[in-house]
């Protein structure tokens, strides 16, 4: 007596597309989740070395998809004075929190295929604080690292 199946190729790829569109979303989520916390505790760090709020406000994340930002978290620069402490009118602010989000665009651009979770600052000064040993992004990236590979192994085993 022979078997026959119920079901067909057609089927099998269904099924098949079906799964992987899973571990995809699983994956972005777990990217996401990873983005927020790194960056919101590498705002919190900003905090505590700028008291102006523009170097946690410099700080954000894009996650890159086959080449397509997929998610974002960028804040809004807070108000400058209008004028300088000597009365005269101040001098535009440079807007770290736009030039964070123009780099993490042009990184997110060398990005054609597979996924990318980028966190950055757009501040100059994240990088001499940094030198002085105080923790902007180093933090952030070490948490990332560890999230991610424990969430990709819960993931592989289908603990996700």
């Amino acid at each position: 007596m022979a078997l026959k199946s119920t079901f067909s190729h057609a089927d099998i790829r269904k099924e098949l597309e079906a799964g992987i569109k899973q571990v995809k979303e699983a994956f972005l989520q777990i990217l996401k989740q990873a983005g927020e916390e790194s960056v919101q505790q590498a705002r919190a760090n900003a905090h505590t070395i700028d008291a102006s709020g523009r170097l946690a406000a410099s700080i954000g994340y894009v996650i890159v998809a086959d080449g397509m930002v997929v998610a974002r978290d960028f804040l809004p620069m807070p108000d400058a004075p209008a004028s300088a402490p000597d009365g005269t009118e101040a001098e535009p602010p440079v807007n770290e929190a736009q030039q964070g989000e123009s780099l993490a665009y042009e990184l997110a651009a060398q990005y054609g295929k597979g996924y990318a979770l980028i966190v950055v600052s757009g501040s100059e000064y994240a990088v001499q604080a940094e030198s002085m040993s105080k923790d902007v992004l180093t933090g952030a990236e070490m948490y990332v690292g560890k999230t991610v590979t424990d969430a990709l192994e819960k993931l592989r085993k289908g603990k996700v």
